[in-house]
């Protein structure tokens, strides 16, 4: 896969993924300043086809943990619509948790729309490696 950077707007960086000349996802990150700390958020990443899917998001995920990594952070976030159960699942499969709700409007009875997710990157360059085998051994299984 081949990534490349087609604009940063606003605090937002855009990437598009190609394999070869096709282009297969395109996804966005952000950085937000907060008292607390600089948080890595994972604004957008839309597949291009159903084909190879998941493979292709894990593919992105850890190419966004590197550049969060790089950029001095160690926790991204995601927010995800709470009905966007495929979404979800891809997040939870590469470790992410959810840690929040988030963007209530007052019309539902539970009073949100979306859950804030949340991956704590590895402490070191060998964790991250077990953390590899771990999910390829899971994917095995399934």
């Amino acid at each position: 896969m081949i990534y490349r950077k087609v604009k940063t707007e606003n605090s937002r960086t855009f990437y598009q993924v190609y394999e070869g000349e096709k282009r297969t996802a395109e996804f966005s990150w952000r950085m937000e300043e907060k008292a607390a700390g600089t948080r890595f958020w994972i604004e957008e990443i839309r597949l291009e086809s159903q084909k190879d899917q998941a493979q292709n998001m894990e593919r992105i995920l850890h190419f966004l943990q590197y550049k969060c990594l790089v950029s001095g952070c160690r926790e991204m976030y995601v927010r995800l619509h709470r009905k966007n159960l495929f979404a979800q699942d891809l997040y939870k499969r590469y470790g992410f948790s959810i840690i929040a709700r988030a963007g209530g409007d007052g019309a539902r009875a539970d009073g949100f729309a979306e859950y804030v997710l949340k991956y704590t990157l590895p402490e070191s360059r060998d964790a991250d490696f077990q953390h590899y085998i771990r999910r390829k051994r899971q994917r095995k299984k399934d």
